[in-house]
């Protein structure tokens, strides 16, 4: 069976991206703020004041498009975004970015500041720079002293680097999250993130977007002079809510049970621990462009054709142009969005503590009743010394902890307090915490024989 070019095209393409993209492009030199700064925050996520322009089809193909028959529907793909700052962002298409980089100059592929990519076999994170894509990655990231992903991806951000890393974790996770968001709604498969700094948006390959001065107002010059601009509205900011805590720790069996020494069974006592933490709540804000259909009055550039309908200008004695509609940005709204994530438990411990007053009662009272009475023991490590805890996450998002600790032989009399201790393994925008509580308290009695003198 012959493949048609389009499949044969698509084949290559799956080839090429299943291996880390590293093709190179110079990075224009910037004073100041990283522009990156302006499209992500330090956690990896995009800023809530970064509009969301959503798909771009390029119809008809520029010139470095290859030549296809109409029938197959072929031409450059692309998902936009435009910062505060009037920097353009484009997520071209797997198959797009494949072509550009066949086409590099033509395409504008060089004209951009950056770059972040993935490739789905290596896992990379690539900020564009002037070195050699793929070569002597580990060993770069050694000179840098980073090790871990989030602290690397915290250091792109804020422009401190600006080189290669492994990294699908963490703040890396949440940059390329949105790539998956991009190509599960434009159906297509998006690898990249080509910036466009502030006065370059030309060079990308789908042009300044349309209204990009309503859009971005700081992007265009202040033509009045009056030193004012207008701002679109800002979204809310992103918040994260950890999931509530519940926990209990408390004796089980026996009802009333005596230190271990007087137990001619030496049965100690059982105790049930029990964690529940719910799901981590991330709410966040797109900001999306309303546009609206808005019928206009236009003179055509290549002469007339058919009967004039309208007029530009009212105080015209006769029609001078053709109704068209066009679709222009009318308003911004945030667009709200809400993940949960389940906080897994990494690990748990359960202690049981005779109170201090107990402690001075037995060193007291009781030592003057029974010479050399003392404490023998006063802390217990239930978990995981005298148990096994089973922990995992349910479909709910709930994350749990259960475990009973048996025959914990107690030597002491008195009161005692369980504490626990839940070490988390954090979520994708949370890191892990520590939850210290306390349980129930229970007491522990010791059988007191007195001698009783009797009378002949």
């Amino acid at each position: 069976m012959k493949l048609t070019k389009i499949t044969q095209l698509l084949i290559a393409i799956a080839l090429v991206l299943s291996q880390a993209l590293a093709f190179t492009a110079p990075v224009h030199a910037q004073e100041g703020e990283n522009p990156w700064d302006n499209v992500f925050d330090g956690d990896g996520n995009l800023l809530p004041t970064v509009v969301d322009l959503g798909e771009y089809e390029q119809d008809p193909a520029p010139a470095w498009w290859p030549q296809v028959p109409d029938w197959m529907d072929f031409v450059p793909t692309y998902h936009q975004y435009v910062t505060a700052n009037g920097e353009v962002v484009v997520v071209p298409s797997a198959s797009t970015l494949f072509l550009m980089t066949l086409n590099p100059e033509a395409s504008g592929l060089t004209e951009s500041y950056g770059y972040i990519a993935y490739g789905p076999g290596a896992q990379l994170l690539n900020i564009m720079q002037a070195t050699q894509g793929g070569q002597g990655i580990l060993e770069r990231m050694g000179e840098l002293g980073y090790t871990d992903p989030n602290a690397f991806a915290d250091a792109i951000i804020s422009g401190e680097v600006n080189i290669f890393t492994f990294a699908f974790a963490g703040d890396a996770l949440r940059m390329l999250r949105e790539l998956v968001r991009v190509s599960g709604e434009d159906f297509m498969f998006a690898t990249t993130y080509l910036l466009y700094i502030q006065g370059t948006c030309a060079n990308s390959p789908t042009g300044c977007p349309a209204n990009l001065c309503q859009i971005a107002p700081a992007a265009c010059q202040d033509d009045d002079g009056d030193g004012e601009v207008e701002l679109p509205p800002s979204c809310p900011q992103s918040t994260v809510t950890p999931g509530t805590v519940y926990y209990e720790a408390y004796k089980i069996e026996p009802a009333n049970p005596l230190v271990v020494g007087q137990d001619p069974d030496r049965r100690g006592i059982d105790v049930l621990f029990h964690v529940e933490i719910g799901p981590t709540v991330y709410e966040y804000y797109i900001m999306v462009p309303v546009i609206e259909d808005v019928d206009e009055c236009y003179v055509p550039d290549g002469g007339y054709g058919g009967t004039l309908n309208c007029k530009t200008d009212d105080a015209l004695p006769a029609n001078n142009g053709y109704w068209r509609t066009t679709q222009e940005i009318v308003d911004f709204e945030c667009e709200q969005h809400i993940q949960t994530y389940a906080e897994p438990i990494a690990g748990a411990a359960a202690n049981a503590y005779l109170s201090q007053t107990s402690q001075a009662w037995i060193e007291g009272g009781l030592a003057a009743y029974y010479y050399g009475a003392e404490v023998y023991q006063n802390a217990y490590s239930l978990f995981p010394t005298y148990g096994v805890l089973s922990v995992g996450c349910g479909a709910d998002q709930v994350c749990r902890a259960d475990g009973t600790a048996l025959r914990v032989p107690v030597r002491d009399p008195g009161m005692y307090r369980i504490d626990v201790t839940v070490q988390t393994a954090g979520t994708p925008v949370t890191t892990g915490r520590t939850i210290n509580g306390g349980g129930t308290e229970f007491n522990v009695f010791l059988i007191s024989a007195r001698e009783i003198e009797v009378s002949p």
